[in-house]
């Protein structure tokens, strides 16, 4: 089952095996039944050993109706009932290289994923760099980039690190390029989140590893990409979401005065608890509970999460019950 939730995907959550559900007193079993936390539905698998059959699809759509019609808990999207037969192939890819995405920004072409027909090309910065480095990229909508001198090679768009198979997938496109580029990196830069895939796949590597904040990491980015070559600094605003502080709490909302160097934080937006952790990141409306619970006490933000329909009523009660999460 582990092995199985792995090639799912992110999201999924075990909800049961060989589910029972009754019509007109005659029982039914569903195989498999998962809930996706990103997608907010049930996911229902029905197993087949034959051929399958309308009768098959038949009974799939009558599981997921009952599922909408029974258990379908309020906010939900509705259920997806997934059949046995799904069409591939089982052909290695062995250059991955995603679609470029592109947009005109004051009537120019804007550079927003890098990819194919794009990367590895190489840009250069003024600075004169000496060495070899490899930056193994972020978490999310990860690209690493393997720099030799003057010369920074980005890869193409590699994926979310969230993957087993997409953390493996770096791997290979890390040691192509190597290869490619004849190039072997004297030292390996990551996030210094202790808990990201890419920080473990940076200290696997057997090279010096070297830690970068999040923001600061966004800032050094736009400097380059506008090729700041001078020492003087800069003030550097980096509002992308979150990231690992350098005094081991979760920054967000950065100002930033910095150089190649190093940074200094000027200002942030004033800390505040994230009710679910990293997943409010997606859910927004947690960090709206969150922040009413600040401001206005237990009592009274829960009243306004109710009166604005923040979550739904299970949630609610959930809050009710454990209101520490609300401080």
């Amino acid at each position: 089952m582990h092995k199985f939730l792995l090639e799912l995907g992110r999201g999924f959550s075990f909800v049961a095996r060989q589910k029972r559900i009754t019509f007109d007193g005659r029982h039914f079993r569903i195989d498999l039944v998962f809930y996706n936390y990103i997608l907010k539905c049930f996911v229902l698998i029905d197993l087949k050993v034959g051929d399958l059959t309308h009768q098959d699809l038949g009974q799939m759509q009558m599981y997921v109706h009952y599922y909408e019609r029974e258990l379908m808990n309020e906010g939900d999207n509705p259920p997806i009932g997934l059949c046995d037969v799904i069409l591939s192939h089982d052909r290695k890819i062995r250059l991955r290289a995603d679609d470029t995405v592109m947009d005109f920004y004051r009537g120019e072409p804007y550079m927003i994923r890098r990819s194919r027909g794009y990367a590895p090309l190489p840009f250069m910065m003024g600075n004169e760099f000496k060495g070899q480095v490899l930056a193994v990229g972020g978490e999310l909508k990860n690209a690493f980039c393997i720099g030799k001198n003057q010369l920074f090679y980005p890869s193409p768009y590699i994926g979310d690190m969230g993957d087993v198979r997409t953390v493996k997938a770096l791997k290979e496109s890390v040691k192509r390029m190597e290869e490619l580029l004849e190039t072997k990196p004297q030292i390996v830069a990551c996030d210094m989140h202790p808990s990201y895939n890419t920080r473990a796949a940076a200290e696997e590597m057997g090279l010096p590893v070297f830690l970068v904040q999040h923001h600061y990491a966004h800032i050094l980015s736009c400097m380059a990409e506008n090729e700041w070559t001078t020492e003087k600094k800069v003030i550097g605003v980096s509002f992308d979401g979150t990231g690992y502080g350098t005094d081991g709490t979760i920054w967000g909302g950065e100002i930033l005065l910095a150089d190649y160097d190093s940074f200094t934080r000027w200002g942030c937006i004033e800390p505040f608890a994230q009710t679910g952790g990293d997943v409010s990141a997606k859910e927004g409306w947690r960090i709206a509970v969150s922040l009413l619970g600040k401001i206005y006490g237990k009592e009274n933000a829960l009243q306004i999460i109710e009166t604005l329909g923040l979550c739904d009523p299970l949630f609610q009660r959930k809050l009710e019950e454990k209101g520490d999460r609300i401080r």
